[in-house]
């Protein structure tokens, strides 16, 4: 076929009327441009359902962090460095782990790759999504992997210090730190030699590495649990939260004793809380119990203390099935709310006035942090990111899906694809790990970053 037969006949035989060949095929590759243009990718077209939530969105730009190909579980710690970079983590290109081995930076303009990090004590030594915790001061960023410590230079991805410690730092409690110091439970090495976790509160300087005992906490002198292992479980720690009053430094730390309550006996723990000045190395109060006396049947309560949110004088726990609201500087209760009918929470925030607590129900609650009452609820799913809150909108992934919901009135603005599937034409991924971002500036929408099993997504913000 030739261009010129391409030309309708109308125009092709009406050449005084029109003009030489030329013309023809001048119109011709005009009509060609024109339709290169208008044809957009999959990727390109927004899709919305019956309700107007967004399902499709194009992306600003996509990411690998899987370079040989195989299924990334990611990370769920969250993380925009200096609103330039975000943390993601990343499968080498030959890879012996069974998951991401490798922590990098990404730039936000594009997903480029500033630096990749893996000098670890062990080569093939990975982690659980959600053993990647992260505290950063300045340009420091620390990583904790079970008991092996890393700190990161967040500029040029050099280590700046690596400690191997032994099992007795092996504790899953979150990464948390206040300045120059971060902060975690421990067991002393004396103490766990006798096969006993008994954890005090630890301090560790961002700078050296170098950690220290600060308190031990306060137990139960003759109540104990035995693991099938075969250790004693006497005080295990869950959230430490750090903050300033006045001028002093306060440790908030809730963790688990062995049930001492008839009912419970003989299970690993019930929660807890203590209050720690560290300026003034003094106890504020002690094991303060976060729930009540045994009540049979539906109004007994068990757990213990999780993501920790203070507003002034109160600090909230989901603990178990329930949401609970104490006086911070007394560790009293003021409320105790049952929200699930047998699930537990993945993530609990504060955003406009509100708490946020993630269901493993698949419902996403908000809470009016005065009385408990639920203000409204969303669709969320037993496997969930972290939330993430940005210009009165939060963002989560829910099972596979990444979902938008507008904080004021709780409407489900977006619940989006896992885009690998109409980019790579791959149906069995699934976003998973994480979901942050940068807010917009100057009337402009802010950018959101969430990861899948093989790349990290940029969005423009739902608003």
């Amino acid at each position: 076929m030739t261009l010129n037969s391409m030309v309708p006949k109308t125009l092709r035989y009406n050449t005084r009327l029109y003009g030489s060949r030329a013309f023809f095929q001048g119109v011709l590759f005009l009509l060609l441009l024109g339709g290169l243009f208008n044809c957009k990718r999959p990727e390109d077209k927004v899709l919305k359902d019956a309700d107007g939530v967004v399902t499709k969105l194009p992306h600003i730009w996509k990411s690998s962090t899987s370079l040989d190909g195989a299924k990334n579980t990611s990370m769920f710690a969250q993380h925009v460095y200096n609103n330039r970079f975000v943390l993601a983590a990343e499968r080498a290109a030959t890879s012996n782990a069974s998951t991401a081995e490798g922590l990098c930076l990404k730039r936000i303009e594009d997903g480029r790759n500033a630096w990749m990090w893996n000098d670890r004590f062990d080569k093939t030594e990975s982690a659980d999504v959600r053993n990647y915790k992260v505290y950063t001061y300045q340009n420091l960023l620390f990583y904790k992997n079970s008991f092996r410590f890393y700190c990161i230079d967040q500029e040029t991805g050099k280590t700046v210090w690596r400690k191997e410690w032994g099992r007795n730092f092996d504790s899953q409690i979150t990464t948390t730190g206040l300045g120059p110091h971060f902060y975690f439970t421990g067991t002393p090495p004396e103490i766990y030699a006798k096969k006993r976790w008994e954890e005090s509160i630890y301090q560790g300087n961002m700078a050296t590495g170098e950690v220290r005992e600060i308190a031990k906490l306060k137990t139960f002198p003759d109540s104990v649990w035995h693991d099938p292992g075969g250790f004693a479980w006497i005080a295990r720690g869950r959230m430490i939260e750090p903050f300033t009053k006045e001028l002093d430094t306060l440790l908030l730390v809730s963790y688990d004793l062995p049930d001492i309550r008839p009912y419970y006996q003989n299970t690993p723990g019930s929660g807890y809380l203590s209050l720690y000045n560290l300026s003034k190395r003094k106890w504020i109060y002690e094991r303060v119990p976060l729930l009540s006396d045994i009540k049979l049947g539906i109004e007994s309560e068990s757990g213990g203390g999780n993501y920790p949110n203070i507003i002034g004088n109160k600090v909230y726990f989901a603990v178990g099935m329930w949401v609970g609201c104490y006086e911070l500087m007394t560790g009293k209760r003021v409320w105790f709310k049952r929200l699930t009918p047998a699930s537990l929470f993945s993530d609990m925030i504060v955003a406009e006035g509100k708490l946020l607590a993630n269901g493993m129900n698949a419902q996403l609650y908000a809470l009016d942090p005065e009385t408990g009452n639920t203000l409204w609820t969303q669709r969320s799913s037993g496997i969930g990111s972290a939330l993430h809150y940005q210009d009165g909108v939060v963002y989560y992934i829910a099972s596979q899906d990444l979902l938008a919901t507008r904080v004021s009135d709780g409407k489900l603005l977006w619940k989006l694809l896992c885009p690998d599937y109409y980019t790579e034409g791959k149906d069995y991924t699934w976003f998973m790990g994480f979901v942050t971002g940068i807010p917009g500036q100057g009337g402009q929408k802010g950018k959101i970053f969430a990861s899948t099993q093989l790349n990290v997504y940029c969005f423009e913000a739902a608003q």
